[in-house]
């Protein structure tokens, strides 16, 4: 008998660890993941001390990485569908573009091409004078 039931809590914890991860690289949000197991938070703190649970757990944080990187791309290059209204009624849609995103992830894959550049030329040891006005409080 007692062999049988921890056998089961073996299954059991193996099938939360399997549903925790799936959820976690999909959606990358820990709580609603460990809701989904489900398991609690110090049940999660014991399974990242597993080195082979810690390993799948640092992939899936990849996997939803790689997720997000797919969704910016999506919105940077081809754009997603947004509905166009008249008169509160939706009359057709038109595509639009995240430059931002598009930014983030140029920068991220070329970063030599598109970092931020400052000049920071002058003379060294040169004053600079700041006038700050006092508010009037009359």
């Amino acid at each position: 008998m007692k062999k049988t039931l921890e056998e089961h809590q073996r299954r059991e914890t193996k099938r939360k660890k399997k549903r925790f991860l799936q959820h976690y690289s999909k959606h990358g949000n820990q709580r609603a993941a460990r809701a989904f197991a489900p398991i609690g938070q110090k049940g999660l703190a014991g399974w990242r001390k597993e080195s082979s649970f810690a390993e799948q757990y640092e992939q899936s944080k990849k996997d939803y990485v790689i997720h997000l990187e797919a969704a910016a791309d999506k919105r940077g290059v081809e754009g997603v569908d947004e509905d166009v209204y008249y008169e509160g009624k939706v009359v057709g849609t038109k595509k639009k573009y995240s430059d931002a995103l598009l930014m983030f992830r140029m920068k991220g894959l070329a970063p030599e091409t598109y970092k931020e550049r400052m000049d920071h030329s002058g003379n060294i040891g040169s004053t600079v004078k700041v006038f700050i006005p006092e508010n009037d409080r009359s």
